[in-house]
């Protein structure tokens, strides 16, 4: 038997009354896996924290995609989700084992474990994260009609319900980014969100989410003034300085084994830095240690980070034009 939609809200109304947001010190160890300059990584860890919608901007490679997964793996807390719900006749199937995942025992608030064990038509279920990128669209947002199984499946937004929806790569969906953001902001300031049957009732379903956007595009070029202010939490992850990039190349080099003799990474970073034009990436480190690997296996020796594998590799790795 399916659940309503009148007693799936109240369930909701029930789970953001009980609902802790993860530590500081929990969101802290997340960001401490990255090395980011002190007044970013606080930025972020405050955004996260909030529960509020944020947006995420700066260059590409610096990390933004790698913070949300890592955040939305470690999504603290459980929730409530029915297997389906009945509406106008009409089956909406909002459990799904790619996204849910079903636990047993919790520590979650009494009444929401009793709601668990008093009715099977509930599941509980860590925190959902649905992470979308570049493939959505605006009908994605849209109850999806199964003509053959005859159910709908309820989409990625009431999947994630009670807790994160990632939004990845900002603009560069098929669809408008200012449509996806006007739709979403539009029902996290009201609460809920309508969607279609395709017998055409509409249907009021709750939005309780915390709605995550990343982008490496120019926020003036993906919403105006107006739609951005909407946004409470806009951080931006700039490509990394001196002291963090050498840091991220050292932590690199011990983890995949590259010897570096005295001075090097200090060489390296002078180098890079110390030429005009855009400065790297914190995933250049990553691409070019993987090139002087690759470079040692094809020579039979040991990969050191030296100044012959450094021109060689930034050789290999950079435009001559």
């Amino acid at each position: 038997e399916a659940e309503t939609a009148e007693q799936d809200a109240e369930v909701i109304r029930a789970q953001q009354a009980q609902r802790q947001m993860p530590s500081p010190a929990r969101i802290k160890a997340i960001i401490d896996e990255f090395v980011l300059a002190p007044e970013v990584a606080d930025s972020v860890a405050r955004a996260l924290y909030s529960g509020k919608t944020t947006m995420f901007y700066g260059p590409s490679g610096n990390g933004k995609t790698s913070i949300l997964e890592l955040f939305a793996n470690n999504f603290e807390g459980v929730a409530l989700m029915p297997y389906a719900l009945y509406v106008y006749g009409q089956v909406i199937r909002v459990f799904d084992p790619s996204v849910h995942e079903a636990i047993d025992d919790v520590d979650g608030g009494d009444a929401v474990k009793d709601d668990a064990k008093l009715d099977r038509r509930w599941v509980m279920v860590r925190r959902p994260a649905v992470v979308l990128g570049s493939e959505l669209r605006l009908e994605s947002l849209d109850l999806a009609y199964d003509p053959q199984a005859r159910f709908y499946q309820a989409p990625p937004h009431v999947k994630a319900q009670g807790g994160v929806l990632i939004v990845d790569d900002l603009g560069r969906q098929r669809t408008d980014a200012r449509d996806l953001m006007t739709r979403w902001l539009t029902s996290v300031e009201r609460g809920w969100d309508s969607l279609s049957l395709i017998t055409g009732e509409k249907l009021r379903m709750p939005f309780d989410v915390q709605l995550l956007f990343a982008t490496n595009q120019p926020m003036e070029q993906l919403a105006d003034e107006a739609l951005l202010r909407r946004i409470l939490y806009k951080v931006e992850i700039p490509s990394p300085g001196p002291a963090e990039f050498a840091e991220i190349l050292r932590q690199l080099c011990q983890q995949r084994g590259v010897q570096t003799p005295e001075g090097a990474i200090e060489r390296v970073v002078e180098r890079l830095y110390g030429q005009a034009g855009e400065k790297p990436q914190a995933a250049f480190a990553r691409d070019f240690l993987e090139v002087i690997i690759e470079g040692a296996s094809f020579d039979g020796c040991e990969p050191v980070l030296d100044d012959e594998s450094f021109e060689r590799a930034f050789r290999l790795m950079m435009s001559q034009g």
